[in-house]
């Protein structure tokens, strides 16, 4: 994840789990293609965008989605669409993510998709969700519409 702090979140969150985190940033992604298959890779955390670069190397050089491990993708940093999610789950054959997180506040936790993928949880342990009514600033009663707050 070379300088993005939004890295060190996920690292020591995989770590806390007792899982092995490799820190690969982006670059030389023949290299990334080839620890995913030695390293028998089952989660990758990237960028839409790079991911998809990824599956186009992958047929460059020849790869296929079996000679890897992979199980599930956390993808966020960048605005990405249902196409985008359809050409990644085909492309690497795994069930991806959307994940949502500021590199002031705590990395890439604030809110994910569950595995319904029909919207994003806000991290409750961490934030207190509000609406507010975006004219007078005014928290409204639950059941209205406005503009979500997140104080920190």
């Amino acid at each position: 994840y070379g300088l993005f702090t939004g890295g060190l979140g996920m690292h020591y969150g995989t770590e806390k789990l007792g899982a092995t985190f490799i820190p690969a940033s982006a670059g030389n992604s023949l290299r990334q293609l080839e620890m995913f298959r030695d390293f028998g890779t089952s989660i990758i955390c990237m960028t839409p965008s790079y991911a998809i670069s990824l599956i186009e190397l992958m047929h460059e050089k020849g790869f296929k989605k079996e000679d890897f491990n992979l199980k599930a993708g956390l993808f966020g940093a960048e605005p990405w669409t249902d196409e985008m999610r359809k050409q990644i789950e085909d492309g690497l054959g795994i069930n991806a993510y959307d994940i949502y997180g500021l590199s002031e506040v705590m990395g890439p936790s604030v809110s994910a998709e569950c595995q319904y993928k029909c919207g994003m949880h806000i991290c409750e342990d961490h934030f207190i969700a509000e609406v507010i009514d975006p004219d007078t600033l005014e928290v409204l009663p639950a059941g209205q519409q406005g503009s979500l707050y997140l104080p920190v």
